[in-house]
C-alpha cells in the first residue's frame, strides 16, 4: 500500500508498544510526502537530536526504524540523505552510527564529511565569519547534489530558521514535537518521524522503479463459490472482487499495479530472523 492509499485507509492497530501508527501521523504529512516522493532529485534531511534521536533517550542513538529508512532512501536513484546537527562531526558519526551512505553534517553546518566541501566564503568559515547556520549548510547541499526538493525533519534547537527559508511549495518541513513552529507540517514525536521516513522510502522505491505484474500464469485462484480472488506467488491478494463475482473489485493490482489496490500479510523488518533464530540456525 502507498501513501496515496494510506491516506484514505483506516490506521492500523498497534503491534506492540514502540508501534507508531498512521493514526498518529497527520493526513496533510502524509499527503505532502506522497508527493516529494515524486521528484526527480530529493534530498532527505534531518536534525539528529529531536529527529533521529528522542531528546530525552539515555543512549542518545538513533531509533532503528530511522536508520533503516535512511539507508533505503539512499540506496534509491536520484535520492541523497543527510544528517545536519550542531554536534561536532566526530562525535555525530561516533553517536549515530548511521551507515556512510547516509552524509553527515556536524558543528552547524561547518563540518562535512565525504565528498562536499566548504566554499571559503560560506557562512561560519573566516575568523570574521557570521555565526553558522543550519540552513546555509542545507542550501550548500541543495546546490551540490542538485536537488529538485528537500524533505527536512528537525526537532532539536535551531531548526526554525531552516523552515524558514525553505522553498515554498517544492520543499516539505516537518517539525517534530508540539512546540510552535514555522514549519508547514508537525508530527508528534520521534518514532512518527521514523515511520514517515519508512512510508516515504516505500512510495519512491515503487515511483522509481515502477510496477512489475505478475504474470497470469503464476498466479492462483481462490474461491468459496460465491467470490473469486486471484493470489500471486508471494501471497498478495492481487485481484478480489465482494460480494460477487462481478461486483467491483476491491483489489485489484493485477490490472492497475499496487496504486489499484492490494492485500498483503508479510514478516515485520522484511523478514529478517530474530537473534534468537540466528543462533538456532548455526
Amino acid at each position: 500500500m502507498t501513501l496515496t492509499q494510506v491516506v484514505r485507509a483506516t490506521p492500523a492497530v498497534p503491534q506492540g508498544p514502540t508501534d507508531t501508527t498512521l493514526e498518529t501521523m497527520p493526513l496533510d504529512v502524509r499527503q505532502r510526502v506522497s508527493a516529494l516522493a515524486r521528484t526527480s532529485r530529493l534530498l532527505v534531511a534531518c536534525d539528529y537530536d529531536g529527529a533521529l534521536a528522542p531528546v530525552d533517550s539515555t543512549h542518545r542513538g538513533p531509533l532503528p526504524e530511522a536508520v533503516r529508512a535512511l539507508r533505503d532512501l539512499a540506496d534509491l536513484p536520484g535520492t541523497v540523505c543527510a544528517v545536519i546537527s550542531a554536534r561536532p562531526l566526530r562525535d555525530l558519526a561516533a553517536l549515530s552510527r548511521l551507515p556512510a551512505e547516509v552524509r553527515l553534517v556536524g558543528a552547524y553546518g561547518t563540518e562535512f564529511d565525504t565528498d562536499l566541501t566548504i566554499d571559503p566564503g560560506h557562512p561560519g568559515t573566516g575568523p570574521d565569519a557570521p555565526p553558522a547556520d543550519k540552513s546555509a549548510a542545507l542550501e550548500l547541499l541543495r546546490e551540490q547534489v542538485e536537488a529538485t526538493a528537500i524533505l527536512y525533519i528537525g526537532g532539536g534547537e535551531g531548526e526554525e530558521s531552516v523552515f524558514v527559508n525553505l522553498h515554498a511549495g517544492a520543499d516539505a518541513g516537518v517539525r517534530v514535537g508540539e512546540e510552535t513552529t514555522e514549519a508547514a507540517h508537525s508530527v508528534p514525536d520521534t518514532p512518527t518521524a521514523a515511520s514517515l521516513l519508512s512510508l516515504l522510502a516505500t512510495e519512491r522505491r515503487s515511483w522509481v522503479f515502477g510496477e512489475r505484474p505478475t504474470p497470469i500464469e503464476r498466479m492462483s485462484m481462490l474461491s468459496n463459490q460465491a467470490s473469486v480472488a486471484l493470489v500471486g506467488p508471494d501471497a498478495r491478494l492481487l485481484w478480489f472482487c465482494h460480494p460477487e463475482p462481478d461486483s467491483h473489485a476491491l483489489f485489484a493490482e493485477v490490472l492497475g499495479g499496487r496504486q489499484a489496490g492490494v492485500f498483503a500479510i508479510s514478516p515485520a523488518h522484511g523478514g529478517l530472523p530474530s537473534a534468537s533464530a540466528t543462533c538456532r540456525a548455526r
